[in-house]
């Protein structure tokens, strides 16, 4: 046998291994450890409806992959440089998308205000009005720093300096929510998918940090397409092909809506067509 069809011979088996190669890659997913109850850590492990579809992809297939919970700015670079694969629980935007391929979306959702409840019937339908409220309470509002709103939202906080010097930025949800707890802010913003399934919860006697909180209903309607996970563009295109596949193929034969609507008890994609 000379070194030529030896050569041919190692390369062929080479790009047959390929696949099985890519079904014992371990994936490095970021996800928050008290985002309850899209994910979050207990005693015995990861819960939550993202680890519950994150578990059903990776058995179609065949990949594997380990947890990172590591702070969401920190992992909006880890991302881009290819050293995290996907962060879950993400809204879309055209700034994130230059960084980031979509699987999704895994529901549909729209950012919701929570407050206390003895303020959930404060006037607020503009944003105008809840700019006019903070004045009157000398109050901010929380807003954890990375994340995005909705266009009309994220414009806000760009471009109007008012609005800017009403808010009071954080790193972490739980600042946020300690802070509202003490009074010391409005309100924040947040999935309101996250907020009902927190507050309901803590109504059926399951006791969270969201005791007394409730969602307002003032909210930004339409300002999400869906909660999605974000997949690294430095991702290999097969994997990230074999995920799409996986989960098209969960939504067409309702392993999505029932991994839904054991947290929610409602439709993930009832609403999609609509604008």
């Amino acid at each position: 046998m000379n070194l030529m069809v030896l050569f041919l011979l190692v390369h062929c088996l080479f790009i047959l291994c390929i696949p099985n190669a890519y079904s014992h890659n371990k994936l490095v997913v970021r996800m928050e450890d008290n985002e309850f109850p899209t994910s979050y850590k207990t005693a015995t492990g990861w819960k939550g409806m993202d680890v519950e579809v994150l578990d059903e992809l990776m058995q179609r297939t065949g990949l594997s992959y380990k947890i990172t919970a590591l702070p969401f700015k920190r992992s909006m670079i880890e991302i881009q440089k290819g050293r995290i694969d996907l962060i879950s629980n993400l809204s879309k935007n055209s700034e994130r998308s230059e960084f980031m391929n979509w699987l999704g979306p895994i529901r549909n959702t729209k950012i919701g205000f929570v407050v206390l409840e003895k303020n959930q019937n404060v006037t607020i339908e503009s944003i105008d009005q809840l700019l006019a409220v903070l004045d009157s309470r000398q109050q901010q509002i929380g807003y954890l720093i990375g994340s995005s709103y909705g266009p009309l939202i994220d414009s806000i906080v760009r471009n109007n300096t008012i609005f800017r010097e009403h808010i009071w930025f954080t790193p972490r949800r739980k600042q946020e929510v300690v802070m509202l707890q003490k009074d010391r802010i409005f309100g924040f913003f947040i999935d309101e998918f996250e907020a009902n399934s927190l507050i309901n919860a803590n109504k059926s006697g399951k006791k969270n940090n969201f005791s007394g909180f409730a969602v307002h209903k003032f909210s930004i309607d339409h300002s999400l397409d869906g909660a999605y996970f974000g997949a690294s563009k430095a991702l290999d295109p097969l994997i990230l092909s074999q995920l799409n596949q996986a989960f098209n193929e969960m939504q067409n034969d309702g392993t999505l809506e029932i991994i839904f609507n054991k947290w929610s008890g409602s439709s993930p994609i009832s609403n999609q067509n609509k604008k």
